[in-house]
């Protein structure tokens, strides 16, 4: 079984982009089991419960391997 985290909460922001445009985002927020916070930001065409589910878990595995340090 992997490391648990719980999302805390997903906001719809709107980023600009080095060349001055804009990109529609999701904002991600969660907490590790160690109690860590942080969040990811999802392009809105890839936010499907895999996408997300798979990027969570990769930041979630980097935080707690550094933690570990």
């Amino acid at each position: 079984m992997g490391v648990k985290y719980k999302v805390t909460s997903i906001n719809k922001k709107l980023n600009m982009l080095p060349d001055g445009t804009f990109v529609q985002v999701y904002e991600v927020s969660f907490e590790t089991e160690s109690g860590v916070r942080d969040s990811i930001q999802i392009p809105v065409e890839k936010f499907t419960k895999e996408h997300v589910k798979e990027a969570l878990d990769q930041a979630v595995a980097n935080i707690e391997a550094i933690m570990k340090l």
